[in-house]
Protein backbone atom coordinates (compact mmCIF):
# COMPACT_ATOMS: atom_id res chain seq x y z
CA UNK A 1 0.00 0.00 0.00
CA UNK A 2 1.19 3.41 -0.76
CA UNK A 3 1.06 6.61 0.48
CA UNK A 4 -2.13 7.56 -1.41
CA UNK A 5 -3.65 4.33 -0.31
CA UNK A 6 -3.28 5.20 3.50
CA UNK A 7 -4.76 9.02 2.79
CA UNK A 8 -7.94 7.48 1.45
CA UNK A 9 -8.77 5.10 5.25
CA UNK A 10 -11.99 5.96 6.22
CA UNK A 11 -12.96 5.05 9.57
CA UNK A 12 -16.66 4.55 10.81
CA UNK A 13 -17.76 4.32 14.09
CA UNK A 14 -20.66 2.09 14.73
CA UNK A 15 -21.93 2.01 11.05
CA UNK A 16 -20.75 -1.44 9.30
CA UNK A 17 -19.78 -0.57 5.94
CA UNK A 18 -21.20 -2.25 3.19
CA UNK A 19 -18.74 -4.52 1.49
CA UNK A 20 -17.40 -2.53 -1.37
CA UNK A 21 -16.39 -5.37 -3.72
CA UNK A 22 -19.66 -7.26 -3.04
CA UNK A 23 -18.73 -10.35 -1.62
CA UNK A 24 -17.69 -11.74 1.72
CA UNK A 25 -13.82 -11.28 1.56
CA UNK A 26 -14.56 -7.74 3.09
CA UNK A 27 -13.44 -7.32 6.31
CA UNK A 28 -16.08 -7.56 9.61
CA UNK A 29 -16.79 -4.85 11.63
CA UNK A 30 -14.94 -4.90 14.74
CA UNK A 31 -16.04 -5.79 18.43
CA UNK A 32 -16.68 -2.09 19.26
CA UNK A 33 -17.98 -1.12 15.91
CA UNK A 34 -15.59 0.10 14.32
CA UNK A 35 -14.97 -0.64 10.49
CA UNK A 36 -12.40 -0.01 7.87
CA UNK A 37 -12.56 0.46 4.56
CA UNK A 38 -10.19 1.86 1.62
CA UNK A 39 -11.52 4.49 -0.83
CA UNK A 40 -9.64 3.86 -4.46
CA UNK A 41 -10.29 0.95 -6.32
CA UNK A 42 -8.50 -1.44 -4.14
CA UNK A 43 -5.09 -2.63 -4.47
CA UNK A 44 -2.95 -4.17 -2.27
CA UNK A 45 0.74 -4.76 -0.69
CA UNK A 46 2.04 -8.34 -1.66
CA UNK A 47 -1.46 -9.60 -0.46
CA UNK A 48 -5.22 -10.09 -2.36
CA UNK A 49 -7.04 -6.66 -2.89
CA UNK A 50 -9.17 -5.69 -0.38
CA UNK A 51 -6.60 -7.11 2.57
CA UNK A 52 -4.53 -5.06 5.38
CA UNK A 53 -0.75 -5.44 5.95
CA UNK A 54 0.36 -7.06 8.87
CA UNK A 55 1.91 -3.75 10.17
CA UNK A 56 -0.95 -1.99 9.18
CA UNK A 57 -2.87 -4.37 10.89
CA UNK A 58 -0.72 -3.45 13.98
CA UNK A 59 -1.12 -0.14 14.16
CA UNK A 60 -4.69 -0.36 13.74
CA UNK A 61 -4.79 -2.48 17.23
CA UNK A 62 -2.26 -0.33 18.93
CA UNK A 63 -4.52 2.47 17.80
CA UNK A 64 -7.28 0.55 19.27
CA UNK A 65 -5.96 -0.13 22.03
CA UNK A 66 -5.38 3.04 23.13
CA UNK A 67 -8.40 4.46 22.35
CA UNK A 68 -9.93 1.78 24.22
CA UNK A 69 -7.15 2.33 27.28
CA UNK A 70 -8.38 6.23 26.75
CA UNK A 71 -12.19 5.45 26.69
CA UNK A 72 -11.41 3.30 29.77
CA UNK A 73 -10.00 5.91 31.70
CA UNK A 74 -12.52 8.27 30.83
CA UNK A 75 -15.29 5.88 32.36
CA UNK A 76 -13.00 5.29 35.15
CA UNK A 77 -12.72 9.07 35.54
CA UNK A 78 -16.65 10.05 35.00
CA UNK A 79 -17.03 6.56 37.50
CA UNK A 80 -14.81 8.51 39.93
CA UNK A 81 -16.08 11.60 39.51
CA UNK A 82 -19.80 9.98 39.75
CA UNK A 83 -18.84 8.35 42.78
CA UNK A 84 -17.23 11.20 44.95
CA UNK A 85 -19.76 13.31 43.80
CA UNK A 86 -22.58 10.53 44.93
CA UNK A 87 -20.13 10.00 48.28
CA UNK A 88 -19.91 13.84 48.79
CA UNK A 89 -23.66 14.05 48.31
CA UNK A 90 -24.51 10.91 51.21
CA UNK A 91 -21.85 12.83 52.95
CA UNK A 92 -23.76 16.16 53.09
CA UNK A 93 -27.04 14.02 53.76
CA UNK A 94 -25.74 12.15 56.50
CA UNK A 95 -24.28 15.72 57.52
CA UNK A 96 -27.44 17.25 57.40
CA UNK A 97 -28.69 14.10 58.75
CA UNK A 98 -26.91 14.13 62.12
CA UNK A 99 -27.38 18.11 61.80
CA UNK A 100 -31.48 17.68 61.82
CA UNK A 101 -31.10 14.99 64.17
CA UNK A 102 -28.89 16.64 66.58
CA UNK A 103 -31.11 19.82 66.22
CA UNK A 104 -34.06 17.93 67.04
CA UNK A 105 -32.35 16.50 69.77
CA UNK A 106 -31.85 19.93 71.10
CA UNK A 107 -35.01 21.06 70.75
CA UNK A 108 -36.15 18.17 71.90
CA UNK A 109 -33.92 18.06 75.58
CA UNK A 110 -34.50 22.02 75.53
CA UNK A 111 -38.70 21.15 75.38
CA UNK A 112 -38.06 18.88 78.34
CA UNK A 113 -36.21 20.82 80.22
CA UNK A 114 -38.08 23.53 79.91
CA UNK A 115 -41.05 20.94 80.99
CA UNK A 116 -39.00 19.68 84.18
CA UNK A 117 -38.62 23.51 84.73
CA UNK A 118 -41.89 24.25 84.76
CA UNK A 119 -42.39 21.12 86.64
CA UNK A 120 -40.24 21.96 89.19
CA UNK A 121 -41.58 26.02 89.37
CA UNK A 122 -44.75 24.24 89.95
CA UNK A 123 -43.64 22.15 92.55
CA UNK A 124 -42.11 25.16 94.23
CA UNK A 125 -44.43 27.16 94.21
CA UNK A 126 -46.98 24.46 95.34
CA UNK A 127 -44.82 23.97 98.39
CA UNK A 128 -44.51 27.55 99.20
CA UNK A 129 -48.34 27.87 99.29
CA UNK A 130 -48.65 24.91 101.47
CA UNK A 131 -46.30 26.30 103.49
CA UNK A 132 -47.85 30.11 104.01
CA UNK A 133 -50.85 27.80 104.09
CA UNK A 134 -49.57 25.83 107.08
CA UNK A 135 -47.82 28.94 108.84
CA UNK A 136 -50.95 31.00 108.84
CA UNK A 137 -53.08 28.06 110.38
CA UNK A 138 -49.77 27.54 112.73
CA UNK A 139 -49.86 31.33 113.23
CA UNK A 140 -54.03 31.64 113.79
CA UNK A 141 -53.54 28.54 116.17
CA UNK A 142 -50.81 30.11 118.06
CA UNK A 143 -52.34 33.50 118.56
CA UNK A 144 -55.83 31.83 119.58
CA UNK A 145 -53.44 29.62 122.08
CA UNK A 146 -52.18 33.21 123.35
CA UNK A 147 -55.50 34.61 123.37
CA UNK A 148 -56.42 31.29 126.05
CA UNK A 149 -53.30 31.10 128.10
CA UNK A 150 -52.21 35.07 128.38
CA UNK A 151 -55.50 36.31 130.34
CA UNK A 152 -54.29 33.18 133.45
CA UNK A 153 -50.89 34.46 133.70
CA UNK A 154 -52.01 38.03 133.57
CA UNK A 155 -53.72 36.95 137.10
CA UNK A 156 -50.73 34.97 137.92
CA UNK A 157 -48.35 38.56 137.26
CA UNK A 158 -51.16 40.42 139.03
CA UNK A 159 -50.67 38.78 141.96
CA UNK A 160 -47.04 38.63 142.37
CA UNK A 161 -46.82 42.29 141.67
CA UNK A 162 -49.59 43.07 144.25
CA UNK A 163 -47.65 41.01 146.80
CA UNK A 164 -44.50 42.38 145.41
CA UNK A 165 -46.15 46.07 145.98
CA UNK A 166 -47.65 44.66 149.71
CA UNK A 167 -43.82 44.10 150.85
CA UNK A 168 -42.88 47.77 149.35
CA UNK A 169 -45.37 49.49 151.09
CA UNK A 170 -45.09 47.56 154.72
CA UNK A 171 -41.49 48.67 154.42
CA UNK A 172 -42.27 51.73 153.50
CA UNK A 173 -41.93 53.57 156.99
CA UNK A 174 -38.42 52.27 157.28
CA UNK A 175 -36.67 52.86 154.31
CA UNK A 176 -38.46 56.73 154.17
CA UNK A 177 -36.53 56.96 157.57
CA UNK A 178 -33.53 55.82 156.33
CA UNK A 179 -33.69 58.07 153.62
CA UNK A 180 -34.33 61.57 155.86
CA UNK A 181 -33.07 60.80 158.97
CA UNK A 182 -29.52 62.01 160.15
CA UNK A 183 -26.95 61.29 162.81
CA UNK A 184 -27.33 61.67 165.42
CA UNK A 185 -30.62 61.52 166.46
CA UNK A 186 -32.76 64.43 167.70
CA UNK A 187 -33.53 63.33 170.86
CA UNK A 188 -29.59 63.72 171.56
CA UNK A 189 -29.57 67.52 170.88
CA UNK A 190 -30.53 70.13 173.18
CA UNK A 191 -30.67 74.09 171.95
CA UNK A 192 -29.95 75.75 169.06
CA UNK A 193 -28.12 72.64 167.92
CA UNK A 194 -31.25 70.84 168.17
CA UNK A 195 -33.46 73.47 166.32
CA UNK A 196 -30.75 73.13 163.37
CA UNK A 197 -31.17 69.69 163.41
CA UNK A 198 -35.09 69.74 162.83
CA UNK A 199 -34.61 72.49 159.86
CA UNK A 200 -31.86 70.51 157.95
CA UNK A 201 -34.27 66.74 158.64
CA UNK A 202 -37.29 69.30 157.20
CA UNK A 203 -35.31 70.46 154.20
CA UNK A 204 -34.60 67.12 153.48
CA UNK A 205 -38.00 66.03 154.01
CA UNK A 206 -39.67 68.76 152.15
CA UNK A 207 -36.64 67.48 148.91
CA UNK A 208 -38.10 63.95 149.01
CA UNK A 209 -41.62 65.03 148.72
CA UNK A 210 -41.29 66.91 145.58
CA UNK A 211 -39.09 63.94 144.31
CA UNK A 212 -41.56 61.36 145.00
CA UNK A 213 -44.31 63.51 143.98
CA UNK A 214 -42.62 63.91 140.41
CA UNK A 215 -41.85 60.28 140.47
CA UNK A 216 -45.53 59.20 141.24
CA UNK A 217 -46.82 61.46 138.71
CA UNK A 218 -44.58 59.88 135.77
CA UNK A 219 -45.08 56.42 136.38
CA UNK A 220 -49.20 57.00 136.70
CA UNK A 221 -48.85 58.74 133.23
CA UNK A 222 -46.70 55.99 132.05
CA UNK A 223 -48.97 53.65 133.45
CA UNK A 224 -52.19 55.44 131.52
CA UNK A 225 -50.25 54.80 128.33
CA UNK A 226 -51.29 51.02 127.92
CA UNK A 227 -54.86 51.73 127.73
CA UNK A 228 -55.82 55.28 128.58
CA UNK A 229 -57.20 54.55 132.01
CA UNK A 230 -55.91 53.29 135.59
CA UNK A 231 -54.31 49.93 135.02
CA UNK A 232 -55.42 48.90 138.84
CA UNK A 233 -58.92 49.21 137.56
CA UNK A 234 -58.64 47.05 134.17
CA UNK A 235 -60.42 43.66 135.44
CA UNK A 236 -59.74 40.17 133.81
CA UNK A 237 -62.34 40.46 130.74
CA UNK A 238 -61.48 44.17 129.94
CA UNK A 239 -57.79 42.68 129.72
CA UNK A 240 -59.36 39.87 127.08
CA UNK A 241 -60.50 42.24 125.20
CA UNK A 242 -58.10 44.52 124.98
CA UNK A 243 -55.28 41.64 124.26
CA UNK A 244 -57.50 40.08 121.06
CA UNK A 245 -58.08 44.25 119.78
CA UNK A 246 -54.29 45.38 120.20
CA UNK A 247 -52.69 41.59 118.97
CA UNK A 248 -53.05 40.40 115.68
CA UNK A 249 -50.44 36.95 116.25
CA UNK A 250 -48.65 35.58 119.26
CA UNK A 251 -45.38 37.93 119.63
CA UNK A 252 -48.18 40.61 119.41
CA UNK A 253 -50.39 39.00 121.97
CA UNK A 254 -47.34 38.51 123.93
CA UNK A 255 -45.89 41.78 123.56
CA UNK A 256 -49.22 43.36 124.46
CA UNK A 257 -49.34 41.42 127.86
CA UNK A 258 -45.47 42.64 128.77
CA UNK A 259 -46.84 46.29 128.26
CA UNK A 260 -49.76 45.47 130.68
CA UNK A 261 -47.89 44.38 132.98
CA UNK A 262 -45.16 47.14 133.32
CA UNK A 263 -48.30 49.76 133.04
CA UNK A 264 -49.42 47.84 136.21
CA UNK A 265 -46.32 47.91 137.74
CA UNK A 266 -45.94 51.84 137.15
CA UNK A 267 -49.46 52.30 138.81
CA UNK A 268 -48.67 49.66 141.74
CA UNK A 269 -45.34 52.38 142.20
CA UNK A 270 -47.26 55.42 141.61
CA UNK A 271 -49.46 54.20 144.34
CA UNK A 272 -46.40 53.57 146.42
CA UNK A 273 -44.59 56.89 145.86
CA UNK A 274 -47.92 58.34 147.22
CA UNK A 275 -48.46 56.83 149.80
CA UNK A 276 -44.71 57.97 150.33
CA UNK A 277 -45.14 61.61 150.13
CA UNK A 278 -48.38 61.09 152.16
CA UNK A 279 -45.87 59.85 154.65
CA UNK A 280 -43.18 62.24 154.73
CA UNK A 281 -46.09 65.42 154.71
CA UNK A 282 -46.91 63.76 158.22
CA UNK A 283 -43.17 63.82 159.27
CA UNK A 284 -43.14 67.16 157.87
CA UNK A 285 -45.93 68.36 160.02
CA UNK A 286 -44.57 66.43 163.00
CA UNK A 287 -41.25 68.32 162.76
CA UNK A 288 -42.92 71.77 162.23
CA UNK A 289 -44.63 70.82 166.12
CA UNK A 290 -41.24 69.88 166.87
CA UNK A 291 -39.37 73.10 165.96
CA UNK A 292 -41.82 75.26 167.81
CA UNK A 293 -42.15 73.00 170.68
CA UNK A 294 -38.52 72.87 171.04
CA UNK A 295 -38.02 76.69 170.28
CA UNK A 296 -40.58 77.14 172.96
CA UNK A 297 -38.49 75.54 175.33
CA UNK A 298 -35.64 77.20 174.75
CA UNK A 299 -36.91 80.83 174.55
CA UNK A 300 -38.26 79.79 178.05
CA UNK A 301 -35.01 78.37 179.39
CA UNK A 302 -33.42 81.77 178.52
CA UNK A 303 -36.32 83.68 180.06
CA UNK A 304 -36.18 86.43 177.49
CA UNK A 305 -38.62 89.22 177.36
CA UNK A 306 -41.09 90.18 175.07
CA UNK A 307 -39.13 92.69 173.16
CA UNK A 308 -38.15 91.59 169.62
CA UNK A 309 -34.43 90.92 169.52
CA UNK A 310 -32.80 90.15 166.04
CA UNK A 311 -32.32 86.37 167.40
CA UNK A 312 -36.18 86.30 167.86
CA UNK A 313 -36.54 87.62 164.26
CA UNK A 314 -34.02 85.37 162.63
CA UNK A 315 -35.87 82.22 164.41
CA UNK A 316 -39.70 83.68 163.21
CA UNK A 317 -37.76 83.97 159.53
CA UNK A 318 -36.30 80.51 159.67
CA UNK A 319 -39.58 79.56 161.23
CA UNK A 320 -41.76 80.61 158.66
CA UNK A 321 -39.95 78.98 155.85
CA UNK A 322 -40.12 76.06 157.17
CA UNK A 323 -43.88 76.00 157.44
CA UNK A 324 -44.38 77.50 153.43
CA UNK A 325 -41.60 75.90 152.41
CA UNK A 326 -38.78 77.00 150.02
CA UNK A 327 -39.89 79.97 147.00
CA UNK A 328 -39.31 79.35 143.61
CA UNK A 329 -38.07 82.97 142.22
CA UNK A 330 -40.45 84.13 139.55
CA UNK A 331 -39.53 86.83 136.47
CA UNK A 332 -43.11 87.28 136.47
CA UNK A 333 -45.05 90.18 137.39
CA UNK A 334 -46.17 89.72 141.11
CA UNK A 335 -49.79 88.48 141.49
CA UNK A 336 -52.09 88.89 144.14
CA UNK A 337 -51.30 85.50 145.43
CA UNK A 338 -47.87 86.29 145.76
CA UNK A 339 -48.72 90.29 147.62
CA UNK A 340 -50.63 88.10 150.38
CA UNK A 341 -47.76 85.99 151.08
CA UNK A 342 -45.86 88.48 151.84
CA UNK A 343 -48.01 90.45 154.15
CA UNK A 344 -49.32 86.98 156.02
CA UNK A 345 -45.15 86.43 155.99
CA UNK A 346 -44.14 89.48 157.53
CA UNK A 347 -47.77 88.88 159.87
CA UNK A 348 -46.72 85.94 160.85
CA UNK A 349 -42.79 86.83 161.61
CA UNK A 350 -43.82 89.48 163.99
CA UNK A 351 -46.72 87.09 165.76
CA UNK A 352 -44.52 84.14 166.10
CA UNK A 353 -41.38 86.30 167.59
CA UNK A 354 -43.73 87.77 170.39
CA UNK A 355 -45.14 83.95 170.92
CA UNK A 356 -41.30 82.55 171.05
CA UNK A 357 -40.95 84.46 174.29
CA UNK A 358 -44.08 83.42 175.88
CA UNK A 359 -45.15 79.95 177.28
CA UNK A 360 -47.14 78.45 174.50
CA UNK A 361 -48.77 74.93 175.74
CA UNK A 362 -48.83 74.00 171.86
CA UNK A 363 -48.13 75.47 168.67
CA UNK A 364 -49.54 74.21 165.12
CA UNK A 365 -48.72 74.55 162.32
CA UNK A 366 -50.27 74.81 158.65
Amino acid sequence: MGNSDEKNIKVDRGIPPANPYGSGNGLNPSRDGWSIGWGGGGGSEGGRPGTLSSSKRRRLRLQDKRRREWEARQRAEVERLEAQAAAKAQADAQANAIAHAEARARAQAAAEAQQVAHAAEQARVAAAQARATADRKQAVAAHRQALEILPHAQTMRKQELDQKHANDLAGLSTSLALETQREPALADLRGAELLDAILAEKARVNYWIAQKSEASESSYQRALLFAGTDPLEITNEQYKAILGAKSGNAEQAHQVHQAWAHAYADALDAKLYSNAVTQLRDRSASLSEYYATASWATKKSANDNEALSPNQLLEANRFWSVVAGPTAPSRETPTAADKSKAVAEKFFTRQVSRLLSRALPHLTLL
